[in-house]
C-alpha cells in the first residue's frame, strides 16, 4: 500500500501510532523490539545472580581479593599482591540463576615482626559442581621480609587480567598491587591505614608499614552487564 500523506494526528487519536510502534510496508502497526544495554547488578560479597526477565546475555568482571601488606617493625614492608579480574561474555538464554563466590581482601596487622598478611581470596561466577564461568585468583601474599606479593592470575574469561605485583618498601615504596579498578595502598610509617575500599579500590593490594598496622587488601567484586 503506498502512503503519500500521514496525517500523525489521525493516526495519534486511532490509538496504533506511538513512540514505541512503526508502520510497516504493508500498512500494518507492529511493536518496536526493545534490545541491547538494559541494567546492571553489582556484587561486593558472595551471592546470586538470577536472570531478569527478558534478558538473554550478560558481560561479567570479576575481581578477587587483594592481599595485604607487611608489617616490620624496624624497616617498611613490601606490599601485598593485587587480585586478577576475568572479564567474560555469556549467554544466559536457558540460564536461571548463577551462585558467585566473592574473595576477601588479606587483612593486614602487625601481630609479630615481620607479619605476613593473608594473601587475598579467589572469586568465581559459578560454584562447582555446576559451571565454572570463571575465576579470578587472589592477590598474593608477600614473602620474606623483602619480597612482595604477586598479582593474582583468572582464568576462564574471554580477558584474564594478572593483577598488579606489590612493590619493595626498603625505601619507603612498599605500595600494595593495583588491580583493573585502581592502585592499592601505600606505604605508612605510622597512624591508621584506609582501607583501599575507602578510596573505591577492589582487589588492590594493601601497603607494607613500619611502626603502625600494615594495609588490608581490598575486597573482591562482580559486575554483570545485562542485555536484551
Amino acid at each position: 500500500m503506498a502512503l503519500t500523506k500521514v496525517d500523525k494526528t489521525l493516526l495519534e487519536t486511532t490509538g496504533v501510532a506511538s513512540a514505541s510502534t512503526f508502520l510497516r510496508g504493508d500498512g500494518a502497526w507492529t511493536a518496536i523490539a526493545s534490545s541491547g544495554f538494559d541494567s546492571v547488578q553489582v556484587f561486593p560479597s558472595g551471592d546470586t545472580w538470577n536472570r531478569p526477565t527478558g534478558i538473554t546475555k550478560i558481560l561479567v568482571f570479576i575481581t578477587g581479593g587483594g592481599a595485604g601488606g607487611m608489617y616490620r617493625a624496624g624497616d617498611f614492608g613490601t606490599g601485598g599482591g593485587a587480585a586478577s579480574t576475568a572479564i567474560k561474555f555469556i549467554d544466559v538464554s536457558s540460564i536461571a540463576s548463577v551462585v558467585l563466590t566473592i574473595g576477601a581482601g588479606g587483612v593486614g596487622g602487625s601481630a609479630s615482626d615481620p607479619y605476613l598478611a593473608p594473601a587475598g581470596g579467589a572469586s568465581a561466577f559459578g560454584v562447582a559442581p555446576a559451571t565454572v564461568h570463571c575465576t579470578a585468583g587472589g592477590g598474593g601474599q608477600t614473602s620474606g621480609t623483602g619480597v612482595p606479593g604477586p598479582g593474582g592470575t583468572a582464568t576462564g574469561g574471554d580477558v584474564n587480567i594478572v593483577g598488579g605485583g606489590g612493590t619493595y618498601g626498603g625505601g619507603g615504596a612498599g605500595q600494595g598491587g593495583a588491580s583493573f579498578w585502581g592502585s592499592g595502598t601505600s606505604t605508612r610509617y605510622s597512624g591508621a591505614y584506609l582501607s583501599p575500599l575507602a578510596n573505591g579500590t577492589y582487589g588492590s593490594g594493601g601497603g607494607g608499614s613500619r611502626a603502625a598496622a600494615s594495609g588490608s587488601g581490598g575486597d573482591g567484586v562482580c559486575l554483570v552487564l545485562e542485555y536484551k
